[in-house]
């Protein structure tokens, strides 16, 4: 299966429709990290993270961890079938 990075630091997904359905999450998720490393404000990262989907342990993760993201990796299962041989 083909990996592709791009500039989301922690993010990778399997091919270019997982890049193309999961980028805008990757992005808000990024933002919402790097203002609350900033400004510290504990409500706007749990509803933003909430939004997200994040579930408590991981906004309490992050809350203790400011500015740091979780490594995640996005996929779309029409990646892996787009990389098979024709007929495989």
């Amino acid at each position: 299966m083909n990996v592709h990075r791009i500039g989301l630091t922690g993010a990778v997904f399997s091919g270019p429709l997982a890049l193309a359905e999961f980028a805008d999450e990757v992005q808000a998720y990024a933002l919402a990290v790097a203002i609350f490393a900033q400004d510290g404000d504990e409500y706007a990262l749990s509803d933003c993270l909430s939004a997200l989907g994040f579930d408590q342990d991981e906004i309490d993760w992050h809350r203790l961890k400011p500015g740091r993201r979780m490594a995640t990796g996005f996929v779309n299962p029409a990646d892996a079938l787009a990389a098979r041989p024709c007929g495989l």
